[in-house]
């Protein structure tokens, strides 16, 4: 995915944003995340800002937006990748109903592809939310041994 972040605390800034899916405050992510100053918070967000992934939608109100090639389903933040991997992996059952033990080699070759092709994808995009996840169990951690 290729996120950098200037710093651990930009870090953990995005994931809870982003976990959290609405619009904060500076004062909600300040005390949510037990960080000394409004002004921090507001550096740490004016990074994140120039880097596309967070954005402000009203007065004082930031929200995360996923990073490209992801889309965010409900509360969840895939990679596009594991989406089209889905749709591609369950096509071969569609695909072996619909022709049954009559395929040509052709049809084969075709529903293999299709499956290996979905796979990649499939594992690729795991990979990559396994590492915007990571930073995320991270600073869950952090904050349990913080007493948060």
């Amino acid at each position: 995915m290729g996120l950098k972040f200037k710093s651990e605390t930009s870090k953990r800034i995005y994931a809870y944003m982003l976990k959290r899916g609405r619009p904060l405050r500076l004062s909600d992510v300040k005390r949510d995340l037990n960080l000394g100053s409004s002004a921090l918070v507001k550096h740490h967000i004016d990074n994140l800002m120039s880097q596309g992934l967070v954005e402000k939608v009203g007065d004082g109100l930031y929200i995360a937006k996923p990073p490209s090639g992801y889309v965010k389903i409900w509360r969840f933040v895939l990679p596009y990748k594991v989406l089209l991997g889905s749709l591609l992996i369950s096509s071969l059952p569609v695909e072996l109903s619909l022709y049954s033990l009559s395929a040509t080699a052709l049809l084969l070759y075709s529903m293999i592809v299709s499956m290996l092709s979905g796979a990649i994808l499939f594992y690729d995009g795991y990979k990559s939310y396994e590492e915007l996840t990571s930073f995320d169990n991270q600073s869950d951690e952090e904050q349990r041994e913080d007493g948060g």
